[in-house]
């Protein structure tokens, strides 16, 4: 991972972004509030995942409840933390997470922005201390922002976001986001000042790295050219000349932040059981993607950038291939020869 880090002084998220901003005449104070309200649920969650933890350990009523509840408690918490931050600008007109059937107005439908997100992602690794997140994209709407949107306007190709990012809950809290503009930067919760503070800047994700990571428990439902991209990389002939090492967490954004870091392929192919894909576009695949192009990667269903596709509904789903440059140019390459060879 290549960065520029900033050691001379601590910078808060809101400094960067004000200090950001200034540089762009198109940018505007409401979508650094906006990413402050995001932030400011957060900061809300992460407190609800470390007292959920205690009070499991503490209570003799919960310790027995199924984890099927305590997900489900958790995220509806979070859903309603978002709701009520992203309702305090009064800039959003409307927001869609991923348990929304339909879109949900705010501010009576008026407003300057859209804003898709899956609040808490991963719950079911809170039971071994695993990571959670929070994944978020906004939009700018197009049509004024004083009329009632049409909930259509939502169904929006990834290219269009403005913002994109996720925080991650894991040993330290963790805030990803790449603007309009902009790099991509890492930002670390400061306990004692309950800041996000910037640890890392203009992240650049390595070239090549062997690793990949793939829920390879589908082997047996993926189709013969997934399979064989497999075989090739758990064999000797592949770029790396010897056997890639399998990083698989079970947390689609941890593990994208793994290759962020350090390079390789993340990758969820279409099976048998979901031959469209089962990861979802609008509120997990773009925000991930677009950090992943802004950090100089890739990010495909396969065949397509992800970043281009318009979705149909809000819970359009997709296959995903995304990583570093090289990476993702050996998997592109061994789907062209394997056609070929067919």
């Amino acid at each position: 991972m290549t960065v520029t880090t900033q050691n001379e002084k601590l910078v808060t998220l809101e400094e960067y972004v004000i200090e950001a901003q200034a540089q762009f005449p198109k940018a505007t104070g409401e979508m650094t509030q906006l990413l402050m309200d995001i932030t400011l649920g957060a900061k809300i969650i992460a407190r609800e995942i470390n007292r959920s933890v205690l009070k499991d350990i503490n209570s003799a009523e919960t310790i027995t409840e199924p984890h099927s509840f305590k997900r489900a408690r958790l995220e509806q918490f979070a859903k309603e933390q978002m709701y009520y931050a992203l309702n305090r600008s009064n800039e959003v007109c409307l927001m869609i997470t991923d348990d929304m059937a339909e879109p949900e107005m705010l501010n009576e439908g008026t407003g300057k922005y859209i804003v898709v997100l899956d609040p808490l992602d991963g719950t079911s690794n809170i039971a071994f201390n695993g990571a959670v997140a929070t994944t978020f994209s906004i939009y700018r709407r197009k049509t004024h922002p004083e009329s009632v949107i049409d909930p259509t306007e939502a169904l929006r190709s990834g290219n269009e976001q403005v913002v994109g990012g996720y925080v991650l809950y894991g040993s330290s809290i963790m805030l990803v986001f790449t603007a309009e503009g902009m790099g991509v930067s890492f930002f670390t919760l400061d306990p004692a000042i309950g800041e996000f503070c910037l640890s890392n800047e203009n992240v650049s994700v390595p070239e090549f790295k062997s690793n990949f990571s793939i829920n390879t428990s589908f082997y047996e439902l993926w189709s013969e050219v997934d399979q064989g991209f497999f075989d090739y990389l758990t064999g000797n002939d592949n770029l790396a000349g010897k056997a890639y090492s399998l990083r698989y967490g079970g947390s689609v954004v941890s593990d994208v932040h793994r290759i962020l870091m350090e390079g390789g392929l993340f990758g969820y192919p279409p099976n048998s059981l979901n031959p469209r894909g089962k990861l979802h576009l609008m509120y997990k695949c773009n925000p991930l993607a677009f950090i992943m192009e802004k950090a100089g990667g890739v990010a495909t269903n396969g065949d397509v950038r992800l970043l281009d596709i318009r979705p149909g509904k809000i819970h359009y789903q997709t296959p995903v291939f995304m990583g570093s440059v090289k990476n993702m140019q050996e998997y592109s390459d061994f789907r062209t020869n394997f056609e070929d060879k067919k």
